[in-house]
């Protein structure tokens, strides 16, 4: 009895290792930096960290873990709540589609297809209005 509680447990703490580690990556690519110009210029690790995790172990990421990425991302950006949460869930969903050729493609094409998909959920959070939007302020609120 004692043994199986265990083994319980340390798959249970297993299964939460990528979780955990995109919860580092994020905090730690979010630090601010003392350059103003390279401010804006940070790689999006919460969904490099969702895409990789929802494709290579499906089992030990799921959608509530994008949810609290997304919420955590939400968290401490200037966006609305939400938005990364929604952003990193669709992710997920496209990935899980997609899954079965991705499997099959090399480690290149699996990436750039993580690029496109990357470029259209930037460009679809850029279009959501939002008032701390510098991109389209200048349109929307004339």
């Amino acid at each position: 009895m004692h043994d199986n509680f265990r083994d319980k447990l340390r798959l249970f703490f297993r299964h939460r290792i990528p979780l955990v580690a995109t919860f580092v990556l994020v905090f730690l690519f979010s630090m601010p930096i003392n350059s103003l110009e390279l401010n804006y210029f940070r790689p999006a690790v919460g969904f490099i960290c969702v895409y990789y995790w929802s494709l290579k172990r499906r089992y030990m990421f799921s959608y509530i873990s994008a949810f609290w990425v997304g919420f955590l991302t939400d968290s401490y950006s200037s966006t609305p709540f939400g938005i990364n949460i929604l952003m990193m869930m669709l992710l997920v969903f496209a990935t899980e589609i997609l899954e079965r050729y991705f499997k099959a493609a090399t480690f290149g094409v699996s990436w750039f297809v993580f690029a496109l998909a990357g470029f259209m959920l930037t460009f679809i959070k850029c279009l959501l209005p939002y008032p701390n939007s510098y991109i389209l302020s200048p349109i929307l609120y004339q």
